[in-house]
């Protein structure tokens, strides 16, 4: 590649574009000359990402120095760097993926869920007697499968339905006892 004998050397920081109209366009990076292109091949590069939009000086005829590629006119510098798509890396581990609740309705922990609604179900005067035993056990059922399993989540409602079933019951124990001794 013959370089024009009225070129700078090459540059080391940017500068203003002085000149007008241009044919070739010389690039360079980290002090290496990529050689001579026109415009639409410059373009073309950047687009497919085989230049990189960063970093890239320009000189062409008519400039006094080199100049960053983003102050030639004429030449699209993308301002976000083409996408490429990454490998998918899989590993031994459990992948967790969101879904249409958001994670919020832990589905995959049945024993967490159908406590949280059994414990809500505990609150009913009467009830409460009968459902909140049950909303404790499966409540403490779904945190011991959330601890063997921490992908599942469901952490939550396992608590929700412990303290809603337990608290129920004691209450509907307590009132249990005090219409028995009066």
């Amino acid at each position: 590649m013959s370089e024009p004998a009225e070129q700078p050397p090459i540059p080391t920081a940017a500068s203003g574009v002085h000149g007008a109209a241009h044919t070739r366009i010389h690039l360079a990076l980290g002090g290496q000359q990529l050689g001579s292109f026109d415009i639409l091949e410059v373009n073309a590069k950047l687009r497919t990402g085989e230049l990189p939009s960063l970093g890239i000086m320009a000189w062409y005829p008519g400039l006094r120095e080199w100049v960053a590629l983003d102050r030639v006119p004429g030449v699209h510098v993308l301002l976000t760097p083409p996408e490429f798509s990454q490998p998918v890396m899989h590993s031994g581990a459990p992948s967790v993926t969101g879904d249409a609740t958001g994670g919020l309705i832990p589905y995959k922990n049945p024993l967490a869920l159908i406590g949280y609604y059994t414990g809500i179900a505990s609150l009913i005067p009467v009830l409460g007697f009968v459902t909140g035993p049950i909303a404790l056990v499966l409540g403490i059922m779904g945190l011991i499968r959330r601890a063997r399993q921490p992908a599942i989540r469901g952490a939550v409602h396992a608590w929700i339905a412990i303290i809603l079933g337990g608290g129920s019951f004691i209450v509907h124990l307590i009132f249990v006892a005090a219409m028995v001794t009066r």
